[in-house]
C-alpha cells in the first residue's frame, strides 16, 4: 500500500463536510415535501471531486496491480472495496428501512419496493440505470463508485498501461462522458447533479471522473522532470486558470479543469 498523502485526505474532508452541509439544506417534512433552508451553489460537485480523487488515490496504490491479468489479485481488491463501503450501507439502509416501516418517511412505504428493489439495493446497484427504486436516495454514489471498481481493469489498461497517446483519448472520451451528462437535462439541482438511477448516467459520470483521476496520476510524474522556475510558473498559470474557470463559468462542467490543476 502506498503511503498516505495528507493534503489529499483534507481535500476529501473539505468535501465531504459541504456535501453534508449541503444536503441538511433541505429538510425532508413529516407527511412528504420539504423546506429549503439555506443553498449551497453546485454543493453537488464534491462528489465528482470524490470519483477524481478515487481514481488516483486507485491508481497511486494500486498502479502494478492486475498487470499480469491474475482474476485472484482482482477479487482480493473488490473483496477490499465491498469491506470498505458495504458495512456502513447495510447499517445505512437498516436504519432508512426501520424509518419506512415506522410511517416516518412520507409517501415511501414498504409496497413500492419489488423484489427487484430489494435485489438491487442489497446488492448495491441503485445507480446503474436499472431503474432500482433505492433505499437509500444518496446511495447512487458508492453504487456508481463501485461500478468503477468493476471496471477498473479496464480502466486502467487504457490509461496506466498504454501509451501517452491511448491515455488521451480516453481522457477526451470521459470529458466527452462528461459533456454527455451535463446536457442530458436529467439534472436535479445543476446540469452535472444527475442521480436518479432510471438512466446511465449516474454510473457514467462515475466512471468519467475516475477515469479522469487515473489519468492525472499517470501525468502527475512528468512535474517532478521540470524545473523548480518551470513548476513555479505552471503553478502561478494554473491559479489563473483556477481564478478564470470559477469567475466565467457558469455550469458545472469546469469543474474538473479546477480540479486537475488543484
Amino acid at each position: 500500500m502506498a503511503a498516505d498523502i495528507r493534503a489529499l485526505t483534507g481535500v476529501r474532508g473539505v468535501a465531504a463536510a459541504v456535501i453534508v452541509v449541503y444536503h441538511f439544506g433541505d429538510v425532508q417534512l413529516y407527511g412528504g415535501g420539504s423546506v429549503a433552508y439555506f443553498r449551497i451553489p453546485h454543493g453537488y460537485l464534491p462528489v465528482d471531486l470524490f470519483f477524481m480523487l478515487s481514481g488516483y488515490v486507485i491508481g497511486l496504490t494500486y498502479k502494478d496491480a492486475f498487470g499480469s491479468g491474475h482474476l485472484k489479485d482482482y477479487a482480493t481488491f473488490m473483496l477490499k472495496r465491498v469491506a470498505r463501503l458495504y458495512p456502513a450501507y447495510i447499517a445505512i439502509g437498516i436504519l432508512y428501512g426501520a424509518k419506512i416501516a415506522a410511517g416516518l418517511s412520507g409517501q415511501n412505504t414498504p409496497g413500492m419496493f419489488s423484489p427487484s428493489d430489494i435485489v438491487g439495493n442489497f446488492l448495491m446497484m441503485t445507480g446503474w440505470g436499472l431503474h432500482i427504486q433505492p433505499l437509500i436516495g444518496v446511495s447512487w454514489a458508492a453504487s456508481a463508485e463501485m461500478g468503477s471498481y468493476l471496471l477498473l481493469p479496464l480502466l486502467m489498461a487504457f490509461t496506466l498501461r498504454r501509451s501517452g497517446l491511448v491515455c488521451g483519448f480516453a481522457v477526451l472520451v470521459a470529458l466527452l462522458a462528461i459533456v454527455a451528462v451535463s446536457i442530458s437535462g436529467r439534472g436535479s439541482s445543476g446540469p452535472l447533479d444527475v442521480v436518479n438511477g432510471n438512466s446511465f448516467y449516474p454510473l457514467l459520470r462515475a466512471v468519467a471522473g475516475f477515469t479522469l483521476g487515473l489519468a492525472i496520476f499517470r501525468f502527475a510524474g512528468v512535474l517532478d522532470r521540470f524545473s523548480m522556475t518551470a513548476q513555479d510558473v505552471l503553478l502561478v498559470a494554473i491559479l489563473l486558470a483556477i481564478t478564470a474557470a470559477e469567475i466565467l463559468a457558469a455550469g458545472d462542467r469546469l469543474l474538473y479543469v479546477r480540479s486537475a490543476g488543484k
